[in-house]
């Protein structure tokens, strides 16, 4: 008879396939927005969209995605270590899209006329923000 897998070892492995598929496709990212598309003023990031998913998968275990999606934006487009800082650290204010969460629950959140809406901006613009603040306590320019 085979053993199941606890709800434990189920997240665990949710997470880390999660993880992994963030790494992998946001490295591909930065790669071609550096090789490919290096003269475009703008790059697309899966940071918010992966970590949106977590958030409504596992709550606050998602905050893990948030710090891996800056951690691998600065080490492979060669962040200084205050650049590293700013994106992890920074990232991590998304979880305050969680309360979101709490406050009408996951499933409400997904099929809500417009809350899905909401909750993925509230996670792009806290990530944002967070970005920045970090940014101004170290003393270095908000910019984006």
């Amino acid at each position: 008879m085979k053993r199941q897998i606890s709800l434990k070892e189920y997240r665990r492995i949710d997470l880390a396939l999660w993880g992994v598929i963030l790494a992998v496709f946001e490295t591909i990212i930065i790669k071609a927005s550096t090789g490919w598309f290096a003269d475009q003023p703008f790059t697309v990031s899966l940071a918010a969209a992966m970590t949106s998913i977590v958030y409504m998968r596992w709550g606050a275990w998602g905050g893990i995605h948030a710090a891996l999606a800056g951690f691998v934006f600065c080490l492979f487009s060669g962040g200084t270590v205050n650049q590293f800082m700013i994106y992890v650290a920074g990232n991590l204010f998304a979880l305050g899209a969680v309360l979101m969460l709490k406050r009408f629950g996951s499933e409400r959140v997904r099929t809500g006329q417009y809350l899905f809406l909401i909750f993925a901006a509230l996670v792009q613009i806290l990530m944002w923000t967070g970005r920045a603040v970090v940014s101004i306590l170290l003393g270095t320019s908000p910019a984006i």
